[in-house]
């Protein structure tokens, strides 16, 4: 017991430090709410208030019980009323060890590079009170053991801590982050992380830019950067801040912000930062917490988590904006400002609260994941049908339009098919569309902080509609179950281009502190549709004799015992001949290519822009004074100097920064009851008129 509250202790931190987190937390227990209290500004509870109030859990509860097996034949009753399911194999590389050595709470999407090493972070540990920076390199041949090494652990001084997922790599190896917190100025930084010199095994850690947003001194830099960066091909970084930017704000605190770091010039050390846009609020959107993408024309494409003209419920029963959809485009020749565009205001019923990293597919149509919305019927336990979250598409303009149409190709329904997708999606050479969600599926060994069964979280799969058809088919892969396998699957996944994926789940395994994982998704099943025969032995008579061996002549398709949960008949085996396969087999693509990869910029090249200076960096002359609430939660001790390479102005009477107190707008996903049918929804243009959630 006292192992899982120390566990949720340091999950309180982890939570605390972006806007779906508090979402996150409020499927597993009671740090969503603090972490919303945390951040809100108006109508943020004292902390006598907080006291006042009913005790939440402490702990994950464990319920009994056997753990639900994914049937591999279903009857047609509920294969028409439910999406369909098989078990790819999933296999854990690396469980996150009870001691902390490794870290704790692996919080995003990995970074895989050539070799088919994987890089990482994680957050929040609750006994070292460090994070770190992680790789995990492929087995030897021969060999099964995955090699575990942590590359740089951050304990809150000038390099920074919190580190974000989203890492980036360049040609030579060296990978670049951002960091929530700390650094000279308490507001987060970018790095970079070099490798090991020749015969040296120690990487380098360098701080290229400090973040310092101080409404006082009209600094507009930007402040806590949410999400890690993307990469040009002349190899400047692009990200965003939550907050920071705009001086207009009435709380001091800023809506957030799009920044650029350029490498130095020739002969010089320096990167230079530069404020690209700093959000407005409300209509504008506000809080931007996801990595950018980036197009041919060096255009950017992001989300807000909130703003827009349409509310959600948010998880204390208030009205947040439900986010936005943005693009950014480079200066005219001779300018220096970027265009910013609305390309969609969510309104709840079509998604709301916008997550992940967007995916620019075929033809220019862009995928993205919304945490709620959409008409899913999962309430926030506190009265609230707050959906269960959406995956959408965005279709860009006709020619001689400009407005873009967001349609819903698939509404999360809770449980089975899984609930509040905490990341984007990727894609394969066929169109089809990979993804986890945080929440739902089958396993029954997680509950939210109201003590009802949620599901652990899914891997699924959305194939594009059938010629003439209209409709996307989602298959769940994976069904997570907690100790088992871990829970909670967050951000996008990493994919080798045949048909393994890999992620993290960011809680659960039996240290409770997440794993890596991988998931094998090639096999035998049909693809599957929800008016096909669900039967896939329909064309083929097998032998009643158990002993019967297959032909060594077989055509090596693997048989339905090759995922991790087997078949209730193991000792059937096919027939060798071609005619006993089953039929729908013919039109399976069985391996996957993903198209999207982690430094999927890499190739691509920007509008020459910007003569514009930033708006701050870290040498400012000025002597920031961290006010308290500005330090990350009570699990870092390290406490770095502010003040340690400033010499102050001539004014001596500079005031701190504001305490950042602005609501968030994270929502909870609870119990799900699920809907007979995931037809799409659509808008007809990119500006939504429907009712908002919650009202």
């Amino acid at each position: 017991m006292k192992r899982y509250q120390t566990a949720i202790h340091a999950l309180r931190h982890l939570v605390s430090r972006l806007p779906i987190f508090a979402f996150v937390g409020l499927i597993g227990g009671g740090p969503g709410l603090d972490a919303l209290a945390r951040f809100s500004s108006s109508n943020a509870r004292s902390v006598e208030e907080r006291k006042a109030a009913p005790a939440e859990p402490e702990t994950p509860m464990r319920f009994p019980g056997k753990l639900v097996t994914v049937a591999l034949v279903v009857i047609l009753a509920v294969w028409a009323a439910t999406p369909t399911s098989w078990a790819a194999t999933l296999t854990n590389l690396f469980t996150f060890p009870a001691d902390a050595s490794a870290g704790c709470y692996p919080n995003g999407t990995l970074l895989r590079d050539a070799a088919g090493a994987l890089f990482g972070t994680t957050v929040g540990c609750p006994i070292t009170r460090i994070d770190t920076l992680f790789k995990l390199t492929p087995p030897p041949a021969g060999q099964t053991k995955w090699g575990f090494s942590v590359l740089h652990s951050f304990g809150g001084g000038s390099d920074g801590y919190s580190p974000n997922p989203n890492l980036v790599m360049d040609r030579n190896g060296a990978v670049y982050g951002t960091a929530f917190d700390y650094g000279d100025f308490l507001q987060g930084v970018v790095f970079r992380l070099g490798p090991p010199a020749a015969g040296q095994t120690e990487w380098t850690v360098t701080v290229l830019h400090a973040f310092d947003y101080n409404f006082a001194y009209e600094i507009g830099d930007g402040s806590r950067p949410g999400a890690g960066v993307i990469m040009d091909a002349n190899g400047a970084l692009y990200g965003t801040t939550i907050y920071g930017g705009t001086l207009a704000d009435p709380y001091a605190i800023g809506f957030g912000s799009v920044f650029r770091v350029t490498p130095p010039a020739a002969g010089q050390t320096q990167w230079n930062e530069t404020v690209l846009y700093r959000f407005n609020g409300g209509q504008d959107g506000e809080r931007p917490s996801s990595p950018l993408t980036i197009d041919g024309t060096g255009a950017l494409y992001g989300t807000t988590f909130a703003g827009g003209k349409q509310l959600c419920a948010e998880a204390d029963g208030s009205l947040g904006g439900c986010g936005t959809v943005f693009k950014l485009t480079p200066p005219a020749s001779g300018k220096t400002d970027w265009t910013k565009t609305t390309l969609h205001e969510f309104a709840g019923t079509d998604g709301g609260l916008p997550v992940g990293q967007l995916l620019i597919g075929n033809s220019g149509v862009i995928y993205g994941a919304t945490v709620e919305g959409g008409n899913g019927h999962c309430d926030d336990g506190l009265g609230h049908l707050i959906g269960c979250g959406a995956i959408f598409e965005l279709i860009p303009p006709a020619s001689g339009q400009i407005a873009w149409t967001e349609k819903v190709i698939y509404n999360f329904s809770g449980i089975p098919d899984g609930t509040a997708p905490e990341g984007g999606v990727i894609q394969d050479k066929g169109g089809n569309l990979y993804g986890t969600t945080i929440g739902g599926g089958t396993g029954n060994a997680c509950v939210d902080r109201f003590y009802r069964i949620v599901g652990c979280g899914t891997e699924f799969k959305l194939s594009p509609p059938a010629s003439g058809q209209t409709a996307w088919t989602e298959t769940v892969l994976d069904n997570f179950q907690d100790s088992n396998d871990g829970w909670k699957p967050v951000g996008e996944l990493a994919s080798d281009g045949a048909g393994k994926f890999f992620g993290v789940s960011s809680l659960g395994t039996s240290s409770n502190f997440g794993a890596i994982f991988e998931i094998n998704s090639v096999s035998p099943s049909p693809t599957p549709t929800r008016k096909a025969t669900p039967t896939p032995t329909a064309t083929r008579k097998p032998t009643p004799t158990p002993t019967r061996k297959p032909s060594p002549t077989a055509t090596g398709k693997p048989t339905a015992t090759a995922s991790h949960k087997p078949t209730p008949t193991p000792t059937r085996k096919p027939s060798p001949t071609a005619t006993q396969k089953p039929t729908a087999i013919a039109t399976q693509k069985p391996t996957p290519t993903a198209t999207r990869k982690a430094t999927a910029t890499a190739t691509l090249k920007l509008t020459p822009t910007a003569t514009r200076k930033p708006t701050a960096t870290a040498t400012a002359s000025h002597k920031p004074i961290p006010t308290p609430t500005r330090k990350p939660s009570p699990t870092a001790t390290p406490k770095p100097t502010a003040t340690a390479s400033q010499k102050p102005t001539a004014t001596a009477t500079r005031k701190p920064t504001p305490t950042p107190t602005r609501k968030l707008t994270p929502t909870a996903t609870l119990k799900a009851t699920p809907t007979a049918t995931h037809k799409p929804t659509s808008t007809a243009s990119a500006k939504p008129t429907a009712t908002p959630i919650g009202s």
